[in-house]
């Protein structure tokens, strides 16, 4: 199959990022409006070291790069997706390294998830607009947000959804489902429980709207 790549951009004006999304043939697209937050510094697109590259066997969607107090980053998004008799599998990974002027990146986290031997549809996939990054807390560490979701049904039903939010060395989620309709002016899903906010509220605050503005959610 054949897949067509869309970079990350970053609009920066008046105090507002806008994410331009990821997009391939496992994204959903989205269109909603961003939440504000705080000026970034230093926003660039895929301005990547030779030396950051997908993992083997994996496909590059995006990577996005920015600077803060903490030296420079580097977040690169990739998938892989498997065909086999039992089913279909697709898998998610985000690679994050740090680094600074003059020496060698090194890689500080991973994020990985999956849907494995799926015999119906496989909705594993990043969300479209949904890679922002802030500083919602003015602490000078920026906070780079992304949200997938993961399922294999058979049926009009949510997926599983999860947003996170990265921020340093802390990692904060809201888990829950996407919002899909089944029926006239009737929806399932779109609801979710925070993990690991209770000393970041207004990386929480931010979250939230964020989430809302993906899935339509009230």
């Amino acid at each position: 199959m054949q897949k067509n790549y869309v970079l990350m951009s970053f609009v920066v004006a008046s105090g507002v990022i806008a994410a331009a999304g990821i997009a391939d043939a496992r994204v959903v697209a989205v269109s909603a409006t961003r939440p504000t937050s705080p000026l970034l510094v230093s926003p660039t697109d895929d301005n990547m070291p030779s030396t950051v590259v997908a993992p083997k066997g994996f496909s590059k969607v995006t990577g996005v790069s920015w600077t803060d107090k903490a030296g420079d980053h580097y977040a690169l998004f990739a998938t892989k997706n498997v065909e086999a008799k039992s089913g279909r599998s697709y898998y998610l990974q985000v690679d994050i390294y740090d680094g600074s002027a003059g020496k060698a990146v090194k890689l500080a986290r991973s994020v990985k998830d999956m849907s494995e031997k799926c015999e119906f549809d496989n909705s594993t996939q990043f969300l479209n607009g949904s890679v922002m990054l802030t500083d919602f807390d003015s602490d000078g560490i920026s906070e780079l947000t992304f949200a997938y979701t993961t399922g294999c049904r058979s049926d009009v039903s949510p997926d599983t959804m999860k947003l996170l939010v990265l921020e340093g060395k802390d990692k904060h989620i809201l888990r829950g489902q996407s919002r899909v309709q089944v029926g006239d002016n009737e929806f399932a899903g779109g609801t979710y429980k925070a993990d690991g906010f209770k000393k970041a509220p207004k990386l929480l605050d931010g979250a939230k709207a964020h989430w809302t503005a993906l899935t339509g959610a009230k």
